[in-house]
């Protein structure tokens, strides 16, 4: 293990490094022979100047040496220990046993990065084309296999988007708090006049605005009072304001949450076509497990098979 420390690192000659949980060691050949001949319990404190020898002076030290500090740096290190190379990118590996030297210089192989993997997995699966037609209702969660387009318009009436007054807009011009307007309260729109509308009414003919409830006052039966001027079109929702016939409403490959089964239905459409979910099958292997739902206490040697569940749960998420 001594051998493998002074082995593992930068490629640095003057120097090897070993990461430890706590303190960055630097060995060095000399004083390592000094501590062992001299039967201390620990290693002398080593200079950060102090030069480490190069492998071929390494491999001529005595086997007693490497098993000894072997043993010693196995008490001391991790299982894992990180190392540096000059381009200071960190890599993980396992003590290496002292057995054999080239043993000690084989590392594992570099994580994959998950885009890499992602994109080479990608590449050997196989796409399932096969499609079913479902009500909206049954669709949430569950991924198109066409394009929506809108048949209709929505909203597919002009409508009040505010509780309030309809009237028309050149009325209000002028009115305020301290200045209002009188209108005459009707059915029908005409000249000084004005029709009480709530939100999602539909819009009178000849009115082009809404007036908010709170920027009026009823004087009487018939009386009201405006108190606040309005501009064309205001506080009114236009015909296909929200979706225009003809329009892409979601395309192929969207995966459907709650709000777009909403948006369906305000489209009248009752069915759309979606992928069909892949068939899952889980085989859990190992003589080792036993069923979860066994009446039995596991005996010694016995595992509890869990996987098979979670995995299930997974795949009906997914």
């Amino acid at each position: 293990m001594f051998h493998c420390c002074l082995q593992i690192g930068c490629e640095n000659k003057n120097k090897r490094y070993i990461q430890t949980s706590n303190v960055l060691h630097i060995f060095r050949h000399n004083a390592f022979c000094s501590w062992y001949r001299s039967g201390r319990s620990r290693p002398p404190s080593i200079s950060p100047n102090t030069r480490v020898p190069s492998r071929t002076e390494s491999l001529t030290w005595e086997t007693r040496s490497k098993m000894a500090a072997y043993s010693y740096a196995s008490k001391s290190l991790k299982r894992y220990f990180k190392y540096a190379n000059n381009s200071g990118f960190i890599k993980q590996t396992k003590i290496p046993s002292p057995k054999d030297d080239n043993n000690m210089l084989k590392l594992f192989k570099e994580l994959t990065p998950v885009h890499v993997a992602e994109e080479t997995f990608m590449k050997i699966v196989t796409p399932i084309n096969r499609r079913e037609r479902l009500s909206i209702e049954e669709c949430s969660g569950r991924v198109l296999a066409e394009d929506v387009i809108a048949r209709t318009n929505v909203p597919h009436y002009k409508r009040a988007a505010m509780d309030g007054y309809a009237l028309q807009a050149e009325e209000t011009l002028g009115a305020s708090r301290t200045s209002p307007a009188l209108l005459n309260r009707s059915e029908t729109i005409g000249p000084q006049t004005c029709v009480r509308v709530h939100t999602g009414s539909p819009l009178p003919d000849g009115a082009d605005a809404v007036i908010m409830i709170e920027d009026t006052e009823a004087v009487d039966h018939d009386l009201v009072e405006i108190r606040a001027q309005v501009h064309p079109y205001e506080n009114v929702g236009e015909i296909g304001e929200d979706i225009q016939e003809g329009e892409f409403v979601f395309r192929e490959g969207h995966l459907l949450r709650p709000v777009d089964i909403s948006v369906l239905a305000s489209l009248r459409l009752k069915h759309v076509t979606v992928h069909q979910k892949p068939i899952v099958s889980i085989i859990p292997t190992g003589d080792e497990l036993i069923p979860r739902n066994r009446r039995e206490l596991p005996e010694p040697g016995e595992i509890i098979e869990t996987n098979t569940l979670m995995t299930e749960l997974y795949a009906k998420k997914w």
